[in-house]
Parts: structure tokens; C-alpha cells; sequence
């Protein structure tokens, strides 16, 4: 008590009363300790209802599933409670999603609206939404971004179709992120199992994007799950042990090998090839089924006219290629291709090598508007495309046609794709 010291009266002798000491439960030690004790069990709860640090979302959605791993956010969504991919410059990856997951809403209430009668099915995207380092104004997946564009295409499709048509179906799609080069497939897609298990709905999985080996393990989860997989662009050789469910649209490497030196022997009309591989960072050759088979293929259907193949890395001499009148192949990683070009363009300058040809990975690299637009332009280069490219002006050309006319209807319209397609505006692709 403040002031007692100026009263010198109280100084003398005085009895002490002690409290007695409380009961063992009632002790502050005790009573934090069970405290603790009484929440613990709610940590790993709320940690699923909202994700892990660094992943979460909305509490209580029961249409996502992430957990953080190594930095990235690996699961599914299906609602707005989560986007993948918040990085600077990645807006249209986030805008695509957020259509998609407005259009699943809408695609439940029209299925209620009618008695539930039409077809619903629920497709899941599996594909890498993470984990890439780029510029702040550079798209790192644009390719992703496309991909998802075409589902949402898809899904407006069913969307915008008569209510009466019982048999259109109704498409619910989520999206799932395993992660850089696939890393994380394998828990991404016992994610997906589990979603498997709950919703009747889940008819399959699209997607898979790259041709690795954590790829082919996710394929050997989903087929153990029953689920069927459909790959649009995966192409190593052999893909198809990994599952009895697996339908891959892409020819296999085999045949872009054929491709490659058919081109070179009747077009470019030359008897020699060089050819420079990557796996991508962090990433090696055995791992990288796409790149292992390639090279496999092309030094089988070249033979003694390959003068060498040889790993590409930053700081690599090029000068040898200037010039060079035979066929140089690039046949690694597409996220390795822009070092390539840049590192060929300031050996060679003004003399560049006769015939660069690149790997259909490179279509990913011709996707992103910032790569393109920024790419050496003293280099001429032919790349393998997998699928004929049709262009807006050709759509219009076939406007009689039913399918074109009906997808060129659905790009144009303004409450998918943003922007919209062929619709006039300068610089326009499908």
C-alpha cells in the first residue's frame, strides 16, 4: 500500500495472517493446464474447417479440402470459400475459377429448380496451380488458365440449354492443385478419393498436365479409387500401365519422334539434328517421364544422323549452334525454353541456326502473352503443335456448322470468359 512507510508507528511487532493455500484444481497452473487440455482437441478441427497456415478458407465449407506442403496449398475446391494461386499477376487463373465455382452454384439450383431430373455430374480438374516463380506481371500457368476456360465453356453449355432437355447434363466441376511439376499428385488425389467416396456424383478426373513420375503414381491412386482419368496433353510413352481407366487424348512420344524426323528428312530437307533436353528446376531426367521418353524416341528414329543430344543449363555455351545448317532441337521443359532462346539469340546474333524446331511442351511457353511478346526475335522457330489450331475467322467461316456455331456462341458471350472471344476485338483467338 502506497505510503506506509511514512507512518513509523506500524513498524512495531504484528501477527501475520497466512491464507491457507487453495485447493490443488484451483491453482492457476492447474486451471491453464485444463484449459488447454479442453481445446486441444479442437485444434485439428478447426484446422480442417479452415485450412492449414498459409491455406486458409471460408469455416465450414464442405466443398474444399487443402492443406499447406512446402509452401503450396495442395487439395480441392468447388466453391468461393477458396481460389488457388493469390500471386501477383496470376488474376486470370483466380477470374476463371471464380466463374467456375459462380456456375456451380448456378448448375445446383437448376438441377433443384427441376425436380432433379436432368444428368449431374461432377468432374474433378487436376492440374499444377502452383509452386512457379515468375514476374509480377507474367502469368505463370497460362495454359492452366486455358484449360479451365474450356471447362467453364463446357459448363455454360449445359447451363444455357433448355430446362426441358432432361438428357443435357449439368456439369459440376472442382478444381484441385497437386502442386508444382506435380509433386503433390499423390495427396491431391487421396483428397480426391475421399471426395469420391462421399459424392456419388464424381464421375471422373480430366487434367494431370505433365508427364512425370509423381503423375503416374496419382494414376495408379485413381484407378485403386475406381476413378477414370482423361489427360488432354500428357504424352510419355507408357502412360497407360499406370491405369485401366486412363484415356489420353495426345498421341503418344513415339509419334511426335516419327513427326520430328519425317519434318526434318521432307521438309527442312536435312540429314542432321542436334538436339539440347531439360527436365525443369529442381527436377531431374529419370523423373521427367515426357522428357525421358522423348529422348528415347528420337535417338531411335534418327540414329546415327543425331550428332549428339545434351543437357541444357543456365550459362550453357551456345556458340557451336550459330549457323548450324541441320535441325537443332529443343526437347526439354517448356519453363526452361525461354533461358534457351535467349542464351541461342546472344551467341548468335545476326546468325542463328538454320532450323530451330521445338517440342509441343513449348506450346505452353507460346500461351503466355508476356513470354511471347518478349521472346528474341532474331530466332525463327517451328514447334510441334498437338491439336489443329482454329482460329476465330475460321469459326465465322463455318458459321453454318452446329458444333463451331454453338462454341463460337459461347466464347463470345460476355458472362464466361473474361475477355471474351472472337468478338471483334483486336488481337482476338479462340
Amino acid at each position: 500500500v502506497p505510503g506506509v512507510a511514512e507512518h513509523p508507528r506500524d513498524t512495531g511487532p504484528a501477527s501475520i495472517i497466512a491464507a491457507r493455500k487453495p485447493p490443488f484444481f484451483a491453482r492457476r497452473t492447474v486451471a491453464a493446464g485444463a484449459v488447454t487440455a479442453l481445446c486441444l482437441p479442437f485444434i485439428p478441427v478447426t484446422a480442417s474447417l479452415t485450412g492449414s497456415p498459409g491455406c486458409f478458407h471460408r469455416p465450414f465449407a464442405d466443398d474444399v479440402a487443402v492443406r499447406e506442403i512446402e509452401g503450396e496449398c495442395i487439395g480441392y475446391s468447388a466453391g468461393g470459400g477458396f481460389k488457388f494461386n493469390d500471386e501477383p499477376g496470376q488474376e486470370r487463373l483466380r477470374d476463371v475459377q471464380a466463374r467456375i465455382f459462380a456456375q456451380n452454384k448456378q448448375v445446383a439450383e437448376i438441377w433443384a429448380r427441376g425436380d432433379k431430373r436432368r444428368p449431374y455430374v461432377t468432374m474433378v480438374y487436376l492440374g499444377t496451380l502452383t509452386g512457379r516463380e515468375t514476374n509480377s506481371n507474367e502469368e505463370a500457368y497460362a495454359a492452366e488458365r486455358e484449360e479451365l476456360e474450356g471447362m467453364a465453356v463446357a459448363q455454360y453449355d449445359g447451363l444455357d440449354t433448355s430446362a426441358s432437355a432432361y438428357g443435357a447434363p449439368l456439369l459440376r466441376i472442382v478444381i484441385a492443385n497437386a502442386g508444382f511439376q506435380m509433386r503433390y499428385a499423390n495427396e491431391a488425389v487421396d483428397m480426391i478419393a475421399e471426395l469420391a467416396r462421399n459424392d456419388s456424383t464424381v464421375i471422373g478426373v480430366i487434367g494431370l498436365v505433365e508427364s512425370r513420375t509423381t503423375t503416374g503414381g496419382a494414376l495408379r491412386r485413381l484407378n485403386a479409387a475406381g476413378l477414370p482419368a482423361i489427360a488432354p496433353t500428357l504424352s510419355a510413352d507408357g502412360m497407360y500401365k499406370y491405369s485401366n481407366l486412363y484415356l489420353q487424348v495426345s498421341a503418344p512420344n513415339r509419334d511426335q519422334g516419327r513427326l520430328v524426323e519425317q519434318y526434318a528428312r521432307n521438309v527442312l530437307d536435312v540429314s542432321r539434328v542436334r538436339i539440347y533436353y531439360t527436365s525443369g528446376e529442381r527436377s531431374s531426367v529419370p523423373d521427367d517421364l515426357y522428357v525421358n521418353t522423348l529422348l528415347a524416341d528420337l535417338r531411335q528414329v534418327f540414329g546415327s544422323r543425331l550428332e549428339y543430344d545434351t543437357e541444357f543449363r543456365s550459362g550453357v555455351s551456345l556458340h557451336d549452334e550459330c549457323g548450324y545448317p541441320g535441325m537443332l532441337f529443343f526437347g526439354g521443359r517448356w519453363s526452361d525454353f525461354d533461358s534457351f532462346l535467349r542464351a541461342l539469340s546472344s551467341a548468335c546474333g545476326d546468325n542463328p541456326p538454320a532450323h530451330l524446331v521445338a517440342n509441343d511442351s513449348v506450346n505452353r511457353y507460346m500461351a503466355n502473352p508476356a513470354l511471347r511478346s518478349s521472346a528474341p526475335g532474331n530466332v525463327p522457330l517451328t514447334y510441334v503443335s498437338k491439336a489443329g489450331l482454329v482460329g476465330c475467322d475460321e469459326l465465322r467461316r463455318r458459321d453454318g456448322e452446329e458444333g463451331p456455331n454453338r462454341f463460337l456462341r459461347r466464347i463470345q458471350a460476355p458472362d464466361v470468359l473474361t475477355p471474351p472471344r472472337c468478338d471483334g476485338t483486336a488481337g482476338e483467338k479462340a
